[in-house]
C-alpha cells in the first residue's frame, strides 16, 4: 500500500484532532485504514472481533467530526489521503499484523480469495522463512478462479524464495502456469523460458515443457511439430512414469488442435496405460 501523507504541520493538527475523538475511536479508525478508502461496518466488526453495534458509536463520533462519511451501506474516509494519514502513522510491524486480522477477517465472512489478497501481500513478513510457502499455498487456493491474484502472489514469493534453488525454480513454474491461466501468454513464456533453463528436477522440467508446449499451441507456433517433438522426448526422456503420461497428455492435445486424430488416440492410449491417474 502506497503511503501517501499531508504534510508535516497539517499532519499533525489532523492526528491531534483524531486522538481528540478518544481512544475507541483512534483504534477503529486505525483498523478502517486498512480495509481501505471505503469499508463495510460488517468487516471492520469481524476484524475487530466486535459487533456491528458496539462499532457504531465511534464511526458516527469520526462521522460528526469530519474524518469518516457515509458512502451507501458504507463508511468511507473523506479524502483517500485522510485515510493514508491515518494508515502511515502506524508503524510498519503494527500495519503488517492488522493486515492478517484482515485477511482472516474476511475469510470468516465468507469473501472470496482475490480480496484477501492484498491484505496477504501487506501480512507477510520478509524475514518470514516461511513467506515464500506461504504466499505459494494462498496461490494455490485462488488459482482455479483468480489466477490474476494468483500472479500476484507468486510474483511475490519469487523474490522470497532466491535464495533456495529448488524452491525458486518451483515458484517459476506455479507462476507460469498461473500466467497461462489469465492469457499472459508472452509473460508465460518468458518466465518458462528462464526456469527450463536452471531445472534439472525430472519433474520440473517435464512440467515446464508441458506449459511451453500449451503456451506455444495457443500462440499457433507449428502445432503439429511442436506435438511431435514433445511427443518424441516424453518416450526417451526416462522422467519416469508419471511425467511421461503428463508430457503425453500436452501431446495428444497438441496433435488435436493439428488434426492429426491418429497421433492423438496413440498417446491417449499410451497415457492410460501408463496408470490409471494419468488422463487426458
Amino acid at each position: 500500500v502506497r503511503v501517501v501523507q499531508l504534510p508535516e504541520t497539517a499532519r499533525n493538527v489532523f492526528l491531534r484532532r483524531v486522538r481528540a475523538l478518544g481512544a475507541d475511536c483512534e483504534t477503529t479508525l486505525r483498523a478502517a485504514s486498512i480495509l481501505g478508502t471505503v469499508f463495510e461496518v460488517r468487516e471492520l466488526a469481524a476484524m475487530l472481533e466486535r459487533s456491528a453495534v458496539g462499532l457504531m458509536r465511534p464511526l458516527e463520533v469520526a462521522r460528526r467530526s469530519g474524518v469518516l462519511i457515509d458512502v451507501g451501506d458504507c463508511f468511507g474516509f473523506t479524502h483517500p489521503i485522510v485515510r493514508a494519514t491515518v494508515y502511515g502513522e502506524m508503524s510498519i510491524e503494527t500495519r503488517r499484523l492488522l493486515h492478517s486480522d484482515a485477511a482472516r477477517a474476511l475469510e470468516r465472512i465468507g469473501h472470496t480469495a482475490d480480496r484477501l489478497v492484498p491484505h496477504l501481500l501487506e501480512a507477510i513478513d520478509p524475514h518470514d522463512p516461511s513467506a515464500s510457502a506461504t504466499l505459494r499455498g494462498a496461490a494455490t487456493a485462488c488459482a482455479g478462479r483468480y489466477p490474476s491474484s494468483a500472479v500476484d502472489l507468486l510474483s511475490r514469493a519469487v523474490q522470497f524464495s532466491r535464495d533456495n534453488r529448488s524452491e525458486s525454480l518451483a515458484v517459476l513454474a506455479e507462476l507460469a502456469e498461473a500466467l497461462f491461466a489469465c492469457n499472459g501468454i508472452e509473460e508465460c513464456a518468458r518466465v518458462a523460458a528462464v526456469a527450463l533453463e536452471f531445472a534439472n528436477d525430472a519433474g520440473l522440467v517435464a512440467r515446464l515443457r508441458a506449459i511451453q508446449s500449451r503456451q506455444r499451441i495457443i500462440q499457433g507456433v507449428d502445432t503439429a511439430q511442436i506435438a511431435s517433438d514433445l511427443e518424441s522426448y516424453a518416450r526417451v526422456s526416462r522422467d519416469g512414469r508419471e511425467h511421461e503420461a503428463m508430457l503425453l497428455s500436452e501431446a495428444a492435445v497438441g496433435h488435436v488442435v493439428a488434426g492429426s486424430f491418429e497421433a492423438a488416440a496413440r498417446c491417449a492410449t499410451d497415457v492410460l496405460s501408463l496408470g490409471e491417474n494419468a488422463s487426458v
